[in-house]
């Protein structure tokens, strides 16, 4: 496969598992309370699909990083001598 289709595939990819976790948490919202019955407190329920979101996209950050390095690697191999 081509290096600028496989980029494309894994950032269309982290773009779509962004966009469902976001989907997940707005979804996953509790109803809008008046002002009177809400509690401030810590959130803690929200930080799983941030770290989640985060390191889905490292991953393949950094698997996008490898194939790079490697396909630019295998370019800038000099030619071998002939016979």
């Amino acid at each position: 496969m081509p290096l600028t289709w496989g980029v494309i595939g894994i950032s269309l990819a982290v773009m779509a598992i962004i966009a469902v976790l976001l989907a997940l948490a707005i979804w996953r919202r509790p109803g809008i309370a008046r002002a009177e019955r809400m509690e401030v407190r810590p959130d803690k329920d929200g930080t799983n699909f941030l770290w989640a979101g985060v390191g889905i996209s490292t991953l393949a950050l950094f698997a996008t990083i490898v194939w790079t390095v490697e396909v630019l690697a295998d370019i800038g191999k000099p030619p071998a001598p002939p016979g």
